[in-house]
């Protein structure tokens, strides 16, 4: 008798099958968890505001909410649900597409409408950067040399901020195209790239979890989001690079989210808005960890060596992106920028006091930098020392270090504007002050500006009670898409803890963490009881 040998197919492994990519998952979801569920604890009964009596200098106090407020907060989330349960169960078909057209249009609308009312003019670090950008059009290189700033001693504004050149290539570009009169082209530019940074995650919501109700529910609460709306008059990369690390994502997963072979052209937008990620705003570094990380853990799990040359591309190549723009400035200008202020400087400076809040920005980098002529040796050197006189204060007392990081978490994440209206405010006009009584001013000082501050902190903390629910639900199943997005949080959360701070630093995370907060949303409405029709 025969015997025969019987050869099983080769079985191809579903997404989450191997042990790595769910324990990966599951350490990022817990993290997530604890530090925000602690920062949505908090919010429940304090907020962070900015002192009154000197709102310009961004000092930070600590107030409690009041009982009801928190009351009807709760009463208002747990009513949403209810309405949403019946919804869930028999969800109306609303295309994808018709969503993303509703709150792009929505978006622009409003957008526009601000920054054009607003006429907010670029100041301190974004100003710094438009007036280079005019010049350079203008050929003038001499800002190069330097700042004609003595904050900035005998050198140029980028001998020690060398990567804020990444931005200035971008408004380069901008004005050279729609004029350089006036920043209100790069003020366009974040509307639209808003809404398509709100486009992006509806996107990646629908591909991630393929439910149509919680696709509505992404998009309802990204338009309650008011804050970034109001943000768009900042001339900076936040928005712009924070679009395009969400693009590159959705990308991303257009490559990894199958079995079938690879279609490697999906490399190419990848790695090209990771790096106009990074030329937009440098500290979207975290959104290429994440995604290398992502490929590297999908390489592993799929035993491809390709897989891990990848993921060494997509690290190398936005760092590459960002020297050769530096380097070109410095061959067109003729200077020589150096490295700028050590990463030990900026450690050192959110391990310390400020008059603002704990670890804010406190001016200890750039003192340093200027008092020793820009001598990365010697700079190395003392930052290290004073480093290691810091970390042994710390040491030496506990109860002093919890009060200074709990002072520094709160006051960045529990400011429920992310200073959205002040980046405006302080600042001045094309257009002139808001004059007394009009609506603008009422915005900013009156009734309505009381107003939007509670609807900022009702909102906030309601976002950051269901995303500690979402990440509970989401902690069983562990799906491996979220964990490029839940990477950058955990990083942004990690880095805002130990480096400088300002709590406009986490509104582009804030709008990651509604993102979540709707799947948390979701999944309480589609568990209370609902009768059937």
């Amino acid at each position: 008798m025969s015997t025969q040998t019987i050869v099983k197919p080769k079985q191809h492994s579903p997404l989450l099958s191997r042990k790595l990519p769910v324990w990966y998952t599951r350490a990022v979801m817990a993290f997530c968890l604890l530090f925000f569920g602690y920062i949505a604890l908090f919010s429940l009964c304090q907020v962070s505001v900015f002192d009154p009596e000197n709102f310009a200098g961004e000092t930070v106090l600590y107030q409690n909410n009041a009982p009801l407020g928190i009351l009807l907060l709760l009463t208002l989330g747990f009513g949403a649900a209810w309405l949403l349960r019946r919804y869930i169960r028999r969800p109306i078909a609303i295309p994808l597409g018709w969503l993303i057209a509703g709150l792009t249009v929505y978006v622009m609308v409003l957008g526009l409408s601000w920054i054009y009312t607003v006429q907010s003019v670029p100041a301190a670090d974004s100003g710094e950067i438009f007036r280079t950008a005019q010049c350079v059009i203008a050929g003038d290189w001499s800002l190069f040399y330097n700042s004609g700033n003595d904050f900035y001693g005998d050198m140029s504004y980028f001998n020690l901020y060398p990567f804020q050149l990444g931005y200035v290539f971008l408004c380069e570009g901008v004005m050279r195209l729609f004029g350089s009169d006036t920043a209100m082209p790069l003020e366009v530019l974040n509307v639209i790239a808003l809404a398509a940074l709100y486009a992006g995650l509806q996107m990646l919501c629908h591909r991630l979890f393929r439910r149509p109700a919680l696709t509505l529910i992404l998009t309802l609460l990204l338009a309650a989001c008011l804050q970034p709306i109001l943000f768009t008059t900042f001339v900076y990369g936040n928005l712009p690079g924070f679009a395009a690390a969400v693009w590159a994502c959705w990308f991303l997963l257009l490559f990894t989210g199958t079995d079938k072979p690879r279609r490697f052209w999906l490399l190419i937008p990848i790695i090209l808005l990771l790096c106009l990620s990074v030329l937009a705003k440098y500290n979207n570094l975290l959104w290429v960890v994440a995604i290398a990380l992502y490929l590297l853990i999908d390489g592993i799990r799929r035993r491809k060596l390709h897989c891990l040359l990848t993921a060494a591309l997509v690290a190398v190549a936005p760092l590459l992106c960002q020297q050769a723009v530096i380097r070109s400035y410095e061959h067109r200008s003729g200077a020589s920028l150096g490295d700028g202020v050590s990463q030990l400087l900026y450690l050192e400076a959110g391990l310390n006091e400020s008059p603002m809040a704990p670890g804010w920005y406190n001016d200890r980098g750039r003192y340093v930098f200027v008092e020793l002529n820009g001598d990365q040796e010697a700079i190395s050197e003392q930052a290290r020392a004073q480093l290691d006189t810091r970390l042994k204060e710390l040491a030496d007392d506990p109860r002093y270090t919890l009060d200074f990081f709990r002072k520094k978490v709160l006051s960045q994440w529990n400011e429920p504007s992310y200073q959205s209206l002040w980046v405006s405010q302080v600042k001045g006009h094309y257009n002139g002050h808001p004059a007394e009584g009009s609506w603008l001013d009422n915005l900013y000082n009156g009734k309505a500006n009381v107003r939007l501050y509670d609807w900022f902190n009702f909102y906030q903390t309601a976002v950051f009670l269901f995303f500690s629910v979402a990440m509970v639900f989401l902690l069983r199943r562990a799906p491996l898409g979220t964990a490029p997005l839940l990477t950058v949080l955990a990083g942004a959360a990690v880095y805002h803890l130990l480096f400088e701070a300002k709590s406009q630093y986490c509104l582009t995370y804030f709008i990651l963490i509604v993102f979540f907060a709707a799947y948390g949303l979701y999944e309480i409405a589609r568990r209370l009881p609902c009768k059937r029709p």
